[in-house]
């Protein structure tokens, strides 16, 4: 399509364009009409259906600024409904507006986005214009309260930081001394388990020698009983002996045999004598042993006593460590449960400082505009110091014009006329006033500075006594 003189193309970005069907506005007609519809800064723009395939073909999405029709979205109440023909119809109304532009698309997809650009278009109007302007105000206004809070926000992040590393610091304490103290108890009942084993070895080897000695009073009983048959065997030896000498005389046939059985009888005699030695040696080597069996059971019973005073100590050791044990532990969770609290209030002053970031951002972007503004007011303070500096020279050649013109007049002697005096005083008094009008805008920014400083000063005062009276109240 050829530009002409009344065509101009402009390149700009628009919120939505498409081909949509228009039923006719103003008339009774019902036929509907393929248009091309562009959402453009809350208007919505429509050309004829051949203007949409230019749009398409340029790729930078040129669009001409003299459509067919044009519909201001300010304001307007958007509805989607089945409108007969069209299912998929979108009414445009408003209460200005004699009667309702009804569009139709070609699916539900479709109407729910044109429905959509269409809404947030219609939040452009001028009431809201303002409302931005107030906001952005505001905005200015918080953007110092925003940057303070934030420092305030970063201390406390830093504090907090601090407190958690000493907290963690002392964690780590207490586990190298949890640690400790569970090697210390695996220690002691190792000893314990060590004391138990010794101290059943020792029973043990008490029965046994209990046992011993049993055996061995049984063995010295067995040789007494001995000792006892063999004094009474001797005994009646003897008695046969001497019955053996009375027969000797009339029995003399059987002395050689009873001589014989003498000496048998001295050689058994001798046999048992010597027997009885040994069973006195052994007798007394049993009460040498009986009393070194007494003498150890007397020091494995004093042992026996120490172990057991010992076991109580340790079984006194075990229940002090296993009570700090459980105090450590309680601790511990203590410590745990306040770091996890101290995480969630980390997580929650990183998502504020994420927050705080953000809007220091916008409001530095805000404080680059106002810079800007205030260099080009800076500018043009000095464009009116400098016209200032001009009115006032211009003013005082005036002023020496009418002294030399009042003097020439008085020394002429004319009479002075009343209306050149009328205007003469409204000139120099014209001049007056643009003097001061002048020096007033040369002040402007100087009183707005003072008031800015002047409310800085104040909310830093305020936020002072505020933090005063918090820690006075602490």
């Amino acid at each position: 399509m050829a530009e002409s003189a009344d065509s101009i193309d402009i390149d700009a970005k628009v919120q939505l364009y498409g081909v949509l069907y228009k039923k006719p506005f103003g008339h009774k007609s019902q036929r509907w009409q393929k248009r091309f519809f562009i959402v453009k800064e809350g208007f919505l723009m429509y050309y004829s259906d051949s203007e949409g395939k230019l749009f398409d073909r340029t790729g930078k999405h040129h669009f001409n600024i003299h459509p067919k029709g044009v519909i201001p979205l300010g304001g307007c109440s958007v509805e989607q409904c089945d409108d007969g023909a069209q299912k998929f119809a979108i009414k445009i109304g408003h209460p200005l507006f004699k009667g309702q532009v009804v569009l139709g698309a070609e699916s539900t997809e479709e109407s729910d986005r044109w429905a959509k650009a269409l809404r947030e278009s219609g939040k452009v109007t001028w009431k809201n214009a303002q409302l931005g302007e107030k906001v952005i105000m505001e905005l200015e206004q918080k953007s110092k309260q925003i940057a303070e809070e934030k420092q305030d926000y970063i201390d406390k992040l830093n504090h907090a930081a601090s407190k958690l590393e000493s907290e963690l610091e002392k964690k780590e304490e207490l586990e190298k001394m949890a640690a400790e103290l569970s090697e210390e108890k695996e220690n002691v009942m190792n000893a314990a388990k060590d004391l138990r084993e010794e101290k059943d070895t020792t029973e043990l080897e008490l029965q046994q020698t209990l046992s011993a000695m049993k055996q061995i009073e049984n063995q010295r009983s067995h040789l007494e009983s001995t000792f006892q048959s063999l004094q009474s065997n001797l005994k009646s030896v003897e008695e046969e002996k001497e019955k053996a000498a009375a027969k000797l005389q009339v029995r003399e046939q059987e002395t050689l045999h009873l001589q014989q059985e003498n000496k048998r009888l001295s050689e058994t005699t001798l046999v048992l004598q010597t027997g009885l030695e040994t069973l006195s040696e052994e007798k007394e080597k049993a009460s040498v042993a009986l009393a070194e069996r007494e003498r150890i059971a007397l020091k494995l019973e004093e042992e026996k006593k120490r172990l057991e005073m010992t076991t109580s100590q340790l079984k006194t050791g075990l229940q002090g460590l296993a009570q700090k044990s459980q105090q450590l532990e309680k601790e511990k969770e203590t410590v745990s449960s306040m770091l996890q609290e101290k995480e969630r209030i980390s997580m929650v002053l990183e998502d504020e400082k994420q927050k705080a970031t953000e809007q220091a951002k916008l409001l530095e972007s805000d404080l680059e505009t106002v810079l800007k503004e205030k260099e080009r007011t800076l500018q043009q303070v000095e464009e009116e110091r400098a016209k200032r500096k001009k009115t006032e020279k211009k003013l005082r050649h005036a002023e020496d014009s009418l002294k030399r013109l009042d003097k020439a007049l008085r020394d002429s002697g004319i009479k002075i006329d009343i209306e050149i005096e009328a205007d003469v005083s409204n000139l120099k008094q014209f001049f007056e006033d643009c003097v001061a009008e002048a020096t007033y805008e040369a002040q402007k920014l100087d009183i707005m500075r003072d008031a800015v400083r002047a409310r800085v000063s104040y909310e830093r005062a305020r936020e002072n006594s505020i933090t005063d009276q918090n820690g006075t109240n602490n």
